[in-house]
């Protein structure tokens, strides 16, 4: 993905729309697609559409790319991994508008009508778990955000209590301004370079008001923004990558801004990881090849079974 600009990788992606058209035609899946309120803006459904038990799955490409096959792949996996426990979910996925024919707040505002979407059709916030990787992370860091800090431009978001929030590779400085001695000199072994996740920032850091800034750069937020987490989401899962150019912007969002807000909080390394991998397994294998998948599958049933007892933990998985 390197040395390209977003406008040419969007031009090579498609839409959203166009990758799970052709991604559920290659699995003979049907296509479930929910059309929300904001023009563009679609809930895609893997599998079928079911509203007891939901994964909200908001997708990264930092604003400016659609979801790759591997994501939806990924999802379908895991899908499949609670069936077998006997936990039946439906996969719901956000498609939104990207840069630059929506810039922030547009994509919280989708984010925002699709949750109002789904609790209006008869999910319960409880049986809701809101997973992402890298900007769809942002975005719903963005979601709490605007719950404990109204943003004047949009209207309130009812508070409500999520079954749990799993953030993979979360895009939590788009500047890199934080950790940004590593963020460089892991621009040499992520799959993105530090100069293509800077290239693909900038359009969303142009021009950002100071007060939207806590909501874009997340881990530049001030001392106990999050507080209050506890009574939004039951759980957070994160995930980093210990060779990905965001790592130690993960380390500090975890320990400045999560684990003393919010008393489940679970942190996984993955050595030698790289950005997203976890869904990259998918675009090479098809299949997950290290620990993470299974890992999120586990945590995902455990919060679904409320077998878990609260804890606070960093792990590392080899």
């Amino acid at each position: 993905m390197d040395h390209l600009r977003y406008r040419e990788l969007q031009y090579l992606s498609g839409r959203a729309v166009d990758v799970y058209a052709r991604w559920i035609f290659l699995r003979g899946l049907p296509s479930t697609i929910d059309k929300l309120p904001e023009n563009g803006a679609y809930l895609l459904w893997v599998g079928p559409r079911r509203l007891d038990k939901v994964l909200l799955y908001i997708p990264g490409g930092g604003y400016v790319l659609p979801p790759f096959d591997s994501f939806f792949s990924f999802w379908r996996y895991v899908q499949l991994e609670l069936a077998v426990r006997n936990i039946q979910v439906g996969v719901a996925v956000l498609s939104y508008n990207l840069i630059p024919n929506a810039r922030f707040p547009s994509q919280l505002h989708e984010a925002q009508s699709a949750i109002e979407y789904l609790i209006q059709s008869g999910v319960k916030p409880e049986n809701v778990e809101l997973v992402g990787d890298s900007a769809g992370c942002n975005l719903i860091l963005q979601i709490f955000s605007h719950t404990l800090h109204p943003l004047p431009t949009l209207k309130p978001f009812e508070a409500m209590r999520f079954r749990g929030a799993c953030l993979i590779s979360p895009w939590v400085s788009p500047s890199g301004g934080i950790g940004a001695e590593t963020f460089r000199r892991n621009g040499k072994t992520d799959v993105i370079s530090s100069d293509d996740l800077l290239l693909w920032a900038e359009p969303s850091l142009r021009d950002l008001p100071d007060f939207a800034l806590p909501f874009i750069e997340p881990a530049k937020a001030p001392e106990a923004w999050f507080s209050g987490m506890d009574k939004l989401v039951e759980r957070i899962l994160i995930t980093s990558g210990g060779a990905e150019c965001m790592h130690e912007a993960h380390n500090y969002f975890h320990e400045r801004h999560l684990k003393d807000y919010h008393s489940n909080v679970q942190y996984v390394v993955q050595k030698d990881g790289v950005h997203d991998e976890v869904l990259h397994e998918f675009a090479l294998y098809n299949r997950p090849v290290g620990e993470l998948a299974p890992l999120i599958v586990n945590w995902i049933a455990t919060g679904f079974h409320l077998t878990d007892s609260p804890a606070t933990l960093v792990s590392s998985i080899k």
